[in-house]
Formats: structure tokens, sequence, C-alpha cells
């Protein structure tokens, strides 16, 4: 909608601008300057997340290049961020958005310890275990905190991203029955827990304070001395990872296992059939929409007043769909009260 008001509507030289910086980042796919900005991001991203990492490594953390690549990425971020603050056409909606939030965790952290090291609050010393210490108090631990986050900048990764946006969606249609299946499978993981433990604990030692196992005339302290344990095995097990930390020894516990590997194997099966279900339906959904936005955008640019002939004709065709499925399913009624009209 608000593409469609800035194509119609008489624009000052300010709105034509904000218009055009809204479309770079919001339909960068529509000029070559947008496809160029998208992927500058995206490789400033990719390549900010392989910096933090590199300057973990013993051999390289006390670079000084570290903080002018970083203090660069975020400048980046930063004047993106206020680009796009400044062509929203609400700005109360932009910061409803989750993207937004994570763009305030990757920005905001760096701003906040780059002015308090400027203002003398922060003394940093390469050759210190942590960087920093803080005039403020225990202000430094927070600050270790605050870059903790700067790895969620990968996630911006999904704003340029339609396909991993659509798994989004997919996953808020399918909440329902996940949670339904989340539900029955902790009833699951906590019934099989407790039984594989008692099939496995073998006999009560109170000397050594353990349940030990017979194996092979040899006895030994068993790998399930409580139900949690058990518990454990049944979660590496059920999702077919097999740490092999733990295993049964029993016949009884082996037949557990089997039973469990088995409902494993259908627990994951039906969460991905439900979620891939839903995303071929926003896929489809969200490739018919991107046609009509791309005609849509297209009249509009150029033809305002046939655009409007036809939502209209869209408007009259989706009440004669309905008017005939009405039709269908009062047929077989209409039918039979006419044979009772004439049998008359």
């Amino acid at each position: 909608k608000y593409i469609e008001q800035l194509a119609t509507d008489d624009l000052t030289k300010h709105q034509t601008l904000r218009r055009r910086v809204f479309l770079l980042f919001h339909r960068p796919s529509d000029s070559y300057l947008g496809l160029a900005i998208l992927s500058c991001t995206i490789v400033v991203i990719f390549a900010s997340v392989v910096s933090l990492c590199l300057s973990t490594l013993p051999s390289l953390r006390k670079k000084s290049i570290w903080d002018s690549m970083e203090l660069a990425f975020i400048t980046y971020f930063s004047i993106e961020f206020l680009l796009r603050l400044w062509s929203s056409p609400s700005i109360s909606q932009m910061f409803q958005q989750f993207l937004t939030v994570v763009d305030l965790v990757v920005i905001g952290p760096f701003w906040i310890e780059f002015f308090l090291k400027l203002s003398g609050g922060i003394k940093c010393q390469k050759d210190s275990e942590d960087g920093c210490q803080s005039s403020y108090g225990g202000l430094t631990v927070g600050l270790r905190m605050l870059r903790l986050l700067r790895v969620f900048r990968i996630i911006r990764v999904g704003r340029y991203s339609s396909g991993l946006q659509n798994v989004i969606l997919a996953l808020k249609m399918s909440l329902p029955i996940l949670w339904i299946i989340f539900v029955y499978m902790i009833m699951l993981v906590c019934f099989f827990g407790y039984f594989i433990f008692l099939a496995e604990r073998g006999n009560w030692n109170s000397e050594i304070q353990k349940w030990e196992i017979v194996v092979d005339s040899v006895t030994q302290p068993s790998s399930f001395q409580n139900a949690f344990d058990g518990i454990w095995f049944v979660v590496t097990s059920m999702t077919t990872v097999g740490y092999g930390d733990k295993f049964p020894l029993t016949g009884l516990g082996k037949a557990l296992t089997s039973a469990l590997i088995v409902v494993g194997v259908l627990g994951i099966a039906f969460p991905t059939s439900a979620v891939g279900a839903a995303y071929i339906q926003i896929h489809a959904t969200t490739e018919q929409d991107e046609t009509q936005e791309e005609v849509k955008t297209e009249v509009v640019g150029h033809r305002p007043e046939l655009w409007e002939l036809c939502k209209e004709y869209t408007e009259m065709r989706t009440i004669a769909l309905e008017v005939s499925d009405l039709i269908s399913q009062y047929d077989p009624i209409v039918r039979v009260f006419d044979d009772g009209q004439q049998s008359k």
C-alpha cells in the first residue's frame, strides 16, 4: 500500500527521495543499485562474522586490525539502519519487527562501549584477559555480555532471504501441531527414560551407593544410576544422535530401545511433514503474491486507472466463484425439492 501510494500521489523532492530509498531496501530486485546494495550488505554481514571468529584465535587475538574492521562494519550497519528508519512509512511498526530488534542488538552494544571508551569510563589493555576495565563498577561484566550479542548479526541475513522468511512463516503456521507433538514427545521421553532405568539399573550396592549390573558374570556399575540418565539416553536415541556414552545391556532394555528408535523416527517425521506442507503452501502463495505485486507496480506506475478496473474485476470474479460454490453445495437440495414439486 505504501508503494502504491508513493507511486500515485504527487510527491515532493523529499518524498521522492524517501520513496527511492524505501524501494532500494525493500524491493532491491527492481534496480541494479538495489541489487548492488543487497549484495554488499550480505558480503559485509558474512565478513563481519568471519572476522569475529578469527579474532578469537590466540595468535590473532591481539591484532589491532579487528577493532578497525569492527568499527567499519558497525558503521555500515548503522547507516543502513538509519536509512531504513528515515524511509519507513511507520516507525512504530518498524520497531515491532523482529529483525529491527536484531539490528539494535547488533549495533547498540558496540556504540555503548565505543562512547564509554571515548569518555574514559573504560580503559582497555591488550594484554589483559578480558580486554577492558571499567570505572563504573560492574559495567565490565555487562559489556562482556553485550559483546556476546555480536554473533546475532548472522540473523540479519534472514532479512534478505525470502526462503528463510518462508521457513519462519511455516514454523509459525505449524506451531499448534508442533506444540501437540512436543507435549507427546515429552511424555514419551519420560516414559521410556524411567522404564529403561528400571530395566538397566540392576541391584543396589549400599557400600558404594550405586546401582550395579551383572554382565557376563562380571559385576559393574550400571550406566543408568537414575531416571535422568535414562531420559538422557532416550533423547540422544530418539534424535538419532547416539553418543554411545550409555547403552542397554539387558534384553528388556534392548527391546525398549528398539521400540524407542522406531518411535523417534516417527516423532521426527511428523513435525517435518507438517512444516514441509506449510512451507509448500507459503511458497506457492509467495510466488503468486510476488507476481501480482510486479504486475501491480508496473500497472500503477503507468496506468493507475487500469489498476482500479483490475481490482473491481478481481472482486467480481471472487463473488462469482463464491456464488458458484454455494450453488454446487445446495444443488442436490434444489433437485430434491423440484422432484417433489413435480410429483405433486
